[in-house]
């Protein structure tokens, strides 16, 4: 069996981005850190959709405000919902760093999409961004005539550590009695933060995009204390419970530090007895969903990753 290997035009861009010599994230403070980023995911063109628009929910407490970021790919229907969840180790990245992965999603998907800002560690530690992502999936189902959605057609949606927060919300939603949601999907989480061993930690270190030592500093980060990382709301995958959960899609790539949680992730949904499927791109990075409008194989697997969103919404269209 051949073993995989990277895309040629990832490998390029991957070249492209040695030779510019960014400094290293670990080294930098976390505002530093988003602004590198800031600088690099922000320049692309952006979809054409119907409307975009900026809102602010209270959070369950209603001390303070989270803002959301509402797509619309067409107007006056009432359609899905995706509750959706940008990436970025939870310390990095915003909605305008998947500003374009939001359009993308809302158009091919048929639906709207309300994408969270939810609070940046380490200004705000674990569990604000957990809070915040369980909050704005409760306001959206509790609001779907207010945002002519349609609630029975609930979706979560991340990337990364936004996959984590999908997850961590779905299990706070079953944990809770909380919405009800009829599809989770994941792309390439982050679902164990314990240990950071796994064969793709190490496998791929380096050299991919995403470094084990940056999911280490982005630990730190995130966690006041280390031993939070063995909580399922942090580690999700450490649950002791995973069943009752909905339909879930979990999407990796085998270039990617993450790819065993992704998988590992999988295998246990599966055990539990729910739903899953699951698809490792076997030739991709980490974070490849966002360099679609840069990459035609990003695009062509994006279009990929969505179809199990958009059956959950429409069945077999």
């Amino acid at each position: 069996m051949t073993a995989p290997q990277l895309h040629p035009e990832v490998s390029g861009l991957l070249a492209y981005v040695a030779e510019l010599k960014l400094p290293d994230i670990t080294g930098l403070s976390a505002q530093a850190a988003r602004e590198l980023v800031h600088s690099l995911s922000t320049n692309f063109e952006t979809s054409d959709i119907h409307s975009v628009d900026e809102i602010q929910i209270p959070s369950a407490d209603q001390q303070r405000q989270i803002p959301m970021r509402v797509y619309r790919p067409v107007a006056d229907e009432t359609l899905p919902v995706v509750v959706f969840y940008h990436g970025g180790g939870w310390v990095v990245c915003d909605l305008d760093t998947h500003e374009e992965v939001a359009r993308r999603l809302s158009l091919q998907a048929n639906c709207v999409v309300c994408s969270v800002d939810y609070r940046l560690a380490p200004e705000h530690p674990f569990p604000a961004a957990c809070d915040d992502a369980y909050d704005a999936l409760c306001w959206v189902a509790e609001h779907a005539a207010q945002l002519n959605v349609d609630a029975s057609r609930l979706a979560l949606v991340g990337d990364s550590a936004g996959g984590n927060l999908a997850a961590t919300a779905c299990l706070r939603a079953r944990d809770q009695q909380g919405p009800a949601v009829c599809h989770q999907s994941l792309w390439y989480p982050v679902t164990n933060i314990h240990t950071l061993d796994t064969p793709s930690y190490f496998d791929m270190s380096e050299g991919y995009n995403l470094k084990r030592g940056e999911m280490q500093w982005f630990k730190e980060q995130y966690l006041s204390d280390p031993e939070q990382a063995r909580e399922p709301y942090v580690s999700p995958l450490l649950s002791d419970d995973l069943s009752g959960l909905p339909p879930t899609y979990v999407m990796t790539a085998h270039f990617d530090v993450l790819r065993d949680d992704g998988a590992d992730y999988a295998k246990a949904l599966q055990q539990a007895g729910n739903a899953v499927e699951y698809h490792c791109f076997d030739s991709l990075v980490h974070g490849f969903m966002n360099l679609a409008p840069l990459l035609p194989v990003a695009a062509s697997a994006f279009s990929i990753a969505v179809q199990p969103i958009k059956r959950a919404f429409w069945g077999d269209v």
